[in-house]
């Protein structure tokens, strides 16, 4: 089945090449996505809060997360939320630059984009995944990094935990990829 992989705030596609498979396609978070038959979406932080809220449609057969907050609110400390807010108002180019120096540092800088940021983070702080994802009726995969610095583990829904951080598609390649393509193949 073919998988629609979908990347996070800030970072374009490319970043989620890694994890993708012959069919597979790669889109940024804010990309209108064309449901041309069955697919499993695949959602990286803001991109797996995109891919919740398209899980209700027909041909979505499975969800699959990675480190996507389940309650926004609730786990991002809100005073690093509202500074990056107000850096990015000042200068978008230098906050995106903060975000990857502190949570993306070892990600390739060729993969910011820096493309309709405010509306990103407005989708961040209005997403509740965990109440989407206890309505889903369809199979979930919620997979997080135990050092994440954003989010603190969430008990919406079960979660597979891998030792990593924030940067866990590109980190944990291979160990990503197994959970895809067992969760794929499973459907």
């Amino acid at each position: 089945m073919r998988r629609i992989l979908i990347s996070g705030w800030g970072v374009s596609p490319s970043s989620m090449q890694s994890l993708a498979s012959a069919g597979d396609t790669c889109v940024r978070w804010n990309d209108s996505i064309d449901f041309d038959g069955p697919v499993v979406l695949v959602g990286w932080s803001l991109g797996g809060v995109v891919a919740t809220e398209l899980s209700c449609h027909p041909e979505v057969k499975g969800l699959i997360t990675l480190c996507t907050p389940g309650h926004f609110q609730a786990q991002v400390n809100m005073r690093l939320f509202a500074r990056l807010k107000r850096n990015l108002a000042k200068d978008p180019q230098s906050a995106l630059g903060g975000f990857f120096d502190w949570l993306l540092p070892d990600a390739d800088r060729k993969w910011m984009e820096p493309i309709e940021l405010d509306a990103g983070l407005d989708r961040l702080f209005d997403s509740d995944c965990a109440s989407q994802w206890a309505t889903l009726g369809k199979p979930h995969l919620n997979i997080v990094a135990d050092t994440d610095p954003l989010f603190q583990t969430d008990s919406a829904g079960s979660l597979t935990i891998i030792k990593a951080d924030h940067q866990l598609p590109y980190r944990k390649v291979d160990a990503v990829r197994l959970l895809l393509d067992e969760f794929t193949h499973a459907l």
